[in-house]
């Protein structure tokens, strides 16, 4: 304290008065949990405190997975479906357990198109791994949507699974592709199934 007070030219008695005036005003008028946390840190308040960090930190964990999306969005859209790939990626790490599960839905998809374009655009040895990301997102997607409660998601799913499979099936030899094909086939199957109703 008594390096800070001499920083600002203050005496130990001043800075304290000023923090303490500085920390009542901000509980009383802040809105931002990072200063309501600094000044309950300030006053010797530390569990409030800690409180109050782990919700600024939830918060800004919730804008930065937005600011991601968002950010893979505008590089998908420029068509630049690496970049794309991961910032999805980087939003999906950021996304706790705090986070909505239909945020997580919605980038594992985006996630999962990002890979479909790259697996279109990159040598065979690269597409594989695009193609498996693919269908791993899909097959997560598909745990997430019921049948019953969601069905034209549920189909929509399994339609863009049996596409991803059909793809890696294209790609892979011998029986391992005709066993991909066959999931393919079946996974098309079962979206008519709804989208037929």
């Amino acid at each position: 304290m008594r390096e800070a007070a001499e920083y600002f030219g203050l005496s130990d008695e001043e800075l304290r008065r000023a923090i303490e005036a500085w920390s009542a005003e901000t509980r009383r008028t802040s809105d931002d949990p990072r200063e309501r946390a600094l000044a309950e840190f300030g006053e010797r308040h530390y569990l409030e405190a800690a409180d109050l960090f782990l919700e600024s930190a939830r918060r800004r964990d919730a804008e930065a997975v937005r600011d991601y999306q968002l950010a893979g969005d505008a590089f998908h859209n420029a068509l630049d479906f690496a970049r794309a790939h991961e910032m999805y990626e980087s939003a999906l790490a950021r996304a706790g357990a705090e986070c909505e599960p239909e945020i997580r839905r919605v980038l594992r998809g985006k996630r999962a198109n990002a890979a479909r374009e790259l697996a279109t655009r990159s040598p065979v040895d690269v597409s594989e791994l695009f193609l498996e990301s693919r269908i791993n997102d899909f097959r997560k997607l598909l745990e997430s949507y019921s049948r019953e409660t969601r069905p034209q998601d549920w189909a929509m799913t399994r339609n863009d699974l049996g596409i991803a499979l059909k793809e890696q099936g294209i790609r892979t030899d011998g029986a391992a592709g005709a066993g991909l094909l066959a999931e393919a086939v079946e996974a098309y199957r079962a979206a008519l199934k709804v989208r037929t109703r």
